[in-house]
């Protein structure tokens, strides 16, 4: 399939001909062979060889390839060139799997047919040779052009090996826009439990993408499952399902998820997940800026008030937010933002600063207070933010 081959880049067909030139198999394997067959953008790209992980090492170190050993316990060993890294992980076998994430022990194989059977589902059961050619051995190209997402044999077995793989089907379905076969759903719903075993780090980036394509998906057969991995303190019924597909971000998202929380459990739920702390404010600001809500916090002064507090980056989130939240349309408060925005006034643009209040006879507290009110009158169009109008307004 040259469709393949015109698709991947040059080097990692490079990486593919050195093994080869060794006298070792190597095939792309994976998500890169299912968005090609796709015509998706191609991202990572995972090998699989039958050459061990000391003589990956050895024969890449040779031809001045950096060479880290990632996980060389599980055979995998990284190479990187020009700033680009490949994962090359030796045909395995997997041993038990004790805590329903990782197993007890590989064993190194001769055989590709043998190291698909372990794959998750079988759309990404499918590998491709330095000629194009695409090695299918569990129907993943059917299931493809059908648009279904079926485990690699026994689905109760494959989720009961890795329990992330019930949120990688529905990432899967959600993301392409697929449908999960029955047998594969029965497995998520006996199984979700499990869940509970696999870090909230692993939970957290699975749920991230399934949040921000949930649009294509019907999440609601699946509510146990998001609970427990989330853990958000109410049932959703069929108005916060239409509510939350609305949200065009899973910060949003989340937000409105985490919305009955008291502060204090809050802030210890989104440390639980392990995101960035500028995601946590945004989190927080829009819950407690929905909270306050009330239907005329969108009139021009709110809409310049939420500018001013919050910057136009994530005064806008909080606006967007609060229109989706109240199903009201959002291209009229980008162009009210977008015209309201020049007259917008803050303490670092106020024509009058804290040296001025000082020279004035003010002191302590009573400065910030001052120039916080001046900044509401400028924002209310009560007074222009011109110097002397603002220390006429003090005055007064």
């Amino acid at each position: 399939m040259a469709n393949i081959l015109s698709k991947l880049p040059k080097s990692v067909i490079n990486v593919l001909s050195i093994l080869k030139e060794n006298g070792y198999d190597a095939y792309v394997v994976g998500g890169a062979v299912r968005d090609s067959l796709l015509l998706r953008k191609l991202s990572d790209f995972d090998i699989c060889s039958n050459a061990i992980p000391d003589e990956v090492r050895r024969i890449f170190l040779e031809k001045k390839y950096k060479v880290i050993e990632t996980g060389i316990k599980h055979g995998t060993v990284t190479v990187s060139y020009n700033n680009t890294a490949y994962e090359i992980t030796t045909f395995r076998t997997d041993g038990a799997y004790l805590d329903n994430r990782h197993p007890e022990k590989v064993e190194f194989s001769n055989s590709l047919e043998e190291d698909l059977k372990r794959r998750d589902f079988t759309i990404n059961a499918l590998a491709c040779d330095i000629d194009g050619n695409v090695l299918d051995y569990h129907n993943g190209i059917s299931d493809l052009y059908k648009k279904i997402i079926k485990t690699v044999g026994d689905p109760n077995k494959r989720f009961q090996e890795d329990a992330l793989r019930v949120l990688r089907a529905i990432r899967f379905m959600a993301c392409l826009k697929f449908k999960i076969d029955d047998s594969t759903k029965d497995a998520i719903l006996e199984n979700y439990e499990l869940i509970k075993n696999v870090k909230i780090e692993r939970i957290n980036k699975e749920v991230m993408q399934i949040l921000d394509n949930s649009l294509n998906v019907d999440l609601r057969p699946y509510e146990k499952l998001f609970k427990l991995a989330y853990d958000y303190p109410f049932d959703l019924n069929d108005k916060d399902y239409e509510i939350i597909s609305r949200f065009p971000s899973h910060e949003m998202k989340i937000a409105y998820l985490f919305n009955k929380y008291d502060i204090n459990e809050l802030n210890n739920r989104l440390n639980d997940l392990k995101i960035s702390n500028e995601k946590k404010e945004m989190i927080s600001v829009l819950i407690d800026e929905a909270f306050h809500y009330t239907p005329n916090y969108l009139d021009n002064y709110h809409i310049k008030k939420y500018l001013s507090k919050y910057g136009e980056q994530l005064g806008f989130v909080i606006i967007q937010y609060l229109c989706y939240l109240n199903n009201l349309d959002i291209l009229i408060y980008k162009d009210k933002i977008n015209k309201l925005l020049p007259s917008v006034v803050n303490l670092k643009n106020l024509d009058l600063n804290g040296e001025d209040l000082i020279e004035l006879g003010y002191s302590g507290k009573d400065i910030g207070i001052i120039l916080n009110n001046l900044v509401d009158l400028v924002l209310q169009d009560k007074i222009k933010n011109e110097k002397k109008a603002l220390i006429k307004a003090i005055n007064e």
